[in-house]
């Protein structure tokens, strides 16, 4: 016998799972296109919001119909920290729009993660981009990392103390040998 708050636990846990399950099912439908792409793709971005990235490419699914912003179309899916109360919603960390998107600023170790679902990613560059609000709240420290089961997580690149994003809107491409 378990207590009541065991008992919700668990069934909170069932719920999540079966989410996830239907999230992945309806994406594997959404996510057609790509069948008859070539394995491995190579996606070079070249500057800040170029059209050359994953991102962009799932959201014009392969470049064939208009941009829709690929968390919206549940194409990947994209998770993180408790967002402030007048942040934008969380898939905005994929738009192609200049908008604020926040995580609670009391918090420890905050942070956002884009789920490819059953595609294997290996990044060579990533593009990140400031928030719309002020210049004086500038992103300085952060970790890029990357994982295949969503439990353990490697390290691709630390920031310490970067200044790269120095204005609000500002957008930094980084492009890495990491491997």
């Amino acid at each position: 016998m378990r207590c009541a708050d065991e008992q919700t636990e668990e069934d909170n846990r069932k719920a999540k799972e079966k989410a996830e399950n239907e999230a992945k099912a309806r994406m594997k439908n959404l996510m057609k296109f790509m069948d008859d792409i070539p394995n491995p793709s190579v996606y070079e971005l070249a500057e800040p919001m170029d059209t050359n990235g994953i991102l962009y490419f799932f959201g014009t699914s392969g470049r064939v119909k208009p941009w829709r912003n690929p968390a919206e179309a549940v194409m990947v899916i994209v998770s993180g920290s408790q967002l402030m109360k007048d942040s934008a919603p969380i898939t905005s960390m994929v738009g192609r729009e200049l908008v604020r998107c926040v995580t609670i600023q009391d918090q420890s170790n905050p942070w956002f993660s884009v789920d490819f679902v059953d595609k294997y990613v290996n990044p060579t560059a990533y593009m990140l981009r400031h928030y719309a609000s002020w210049d004086t709240e500038c992103l300085r420290n952060w970790v890029f990392e990357g994982s295949m089961d969503g439990e353990r997580w490697v390290r691709l690149k630390h920031h310490d103390n970067d200044t790269t994003l120095n204005k609000n809107g500002f957008d930094v491409c980084r492009k890495h040998g990491w491997f």
